[in-house]
């Protein structure tokens, strides 16, 4: 976090949120660096750290002690980290511009990823294609070979694939989009698509190979910060700054070919329409089932007492004002009520509310809760306003 501690806990041990206090299941504090932490990931045992005092800090998982540390990384700020399981590697990417890969043992530095034009601020390993990927303030997303760090080209990308494309030959693989930023990048491990969080508060899912948008989705209020891709589930759920956890159904795949591959790409021509695309009965019958019979789509975590199923951009706001409104009248009212107490020297109401507002409360949205506190402060204080705390 900002305080530059990371902290390792438990799912293991019940939380009981009276009796126990955080220092309780807290297993253990890695601390150390100088600056706010920026990324955290996983390699093997090991938590691999970075923060903007442009350092990398290597943990053991098991014992949250430190194991080795790259001073100086980057000549910046560092602003995330991924790993690579499959040969033990880890990329980290900084305000310089700049993407590094090293070895985790020993640590060392085996290439560089450069080309882009502004800070670095994504990146992440896409198995499907060995590459790494990462997202820059210059509004392009661009993928490197996952040794040495050289862009990858599309020919070669599409001949893994089975395709012989040499109209492509010498093309990076770049995507460049109508944004001011990434705020938030996964990669969807199967197809090797990458699912990415713009500044207009949308979340697309790309084919970079292609440089085809497959999807888009649009319902937050504010830009989505947080994403994870549950494959088993064929979803993904969205977390942003608009206090929202969305749920999102990835759309049917792209019509195979009877060769079982995806259409050959066409230069210069959008190549997937997920909205029209209609499987086979074969392709229907195989299906997982969270495919065939996909979860409400989105589901918002909004309000403890709303759900809301219509994402029309208006209703919601509205419904968030109305909310915001309830709150600031029922603590205005209780505010002033007390004031107006503390003047004219009511010690009895105030003992009688502080007695009031100790007992449990319902929640919102059960009528007598709210007014619980103030009708049993009223009684003790004949001379409070109803108005004020109704």
């Amino acid at each position: 976090g900002d305080d530059s501690v990371i902290r390792g806990w438990s799912l293991d041990d019940s939380v009981n949120e009276a009796t126990t206090d955080v220092g309780e299941v807290c297993k253990f504090v890695m601390e150390g660096h100088d600056g706010r932490v920026t990324g955290m990931c996983t390699l093997y045992h090991y938590i691999i750290s970075v923060a903007n005092d442009q350092c990398v800090r290597i943990w053991d998982g098991n014992t949250g002690t430190l194991w080795k540390v790259i001073e100086d990384a980057h000549m910046a700020a560092i602003n995330d980290v991924a790993a690579n399981p499959e040969n033990g590697t880890f990329a980290t990417c900084g305000s310089d511009g700049k993407g590094f890969i090293w070895a985790y043992d020993p640590c060392e530095m085996l290439g560089s990823m450069i080309g882009h034009s502004a800070e670095v601020s994504k990146v992440r390993w896409c198995g499907a294609h060995s590459a790494w990927v990462t997202a820059s303030d210059d509004n392009t997303l661009r993928m490197w070979q996952g040794e040495d760090g050289l862009p990858l080209m599309k020919d070669a990308a599409l001949r893994a694939q089975g395709y012989d494309m040499p109209e492509f030959e010498g093309e990076p693989i770049i995507m460049k989009l109508n944004t001011e930023r990434f705020s938030a990048m996964e990669v969807l491990e199967a197809d090797g698509w990458v699912v990415v969080g713009l500044s207009d508060s949308s979340v697309v899912v790309l084919d970079l190979t292609r440089e085809v948008v497959l999807q888009v989705y649009q319902g937050h209020n504010d830009q989505v910060r947080s994403m994870v891709v549950i494959p088993e589930k064929n979803q993904i759920l969205t977390a942003g700054w608009d206090h929202s956890i969305r749920v999102w159904s990835l759309r049917a795949r792209s019509r195979k070919d009877t060769a079982g591959k995806a259409a050959p790409p066409t230069k210069g021509a959008s190549l997937v329409n997920l909205a029209n695309a209609v499987p086979t009965e074969e392709e229907q019958a195989n299906r997982p089932f969270a495919e065939k019979v996909p979860p409400l789509d989105p589901m918002s975590l909004k309000f403890e007492t709303t759900l809301f199923k219509s994402w029309d951009r208006e209703e919601v706001t509205d419904a968030m004002t109305r909310e915001q409104n309830r709150e600031t009248q029922k603590e205005k009212g209780h505010m002033s009520w007390i004031l107006r107490c503390i003047e004219e020297g009511n010690e009895d109401a105030l003992a009688s509310s502080k007695k009031a507002w100790k007992k449990p409360h319902r929640r919102p949205g059960d009528g007598t809760a709210a007014a619980a506190a103030p009708a049993g402060a009223r009684a003790a204080g004949r001379g409070a306003d109803p108005k004020a705390v109704s």
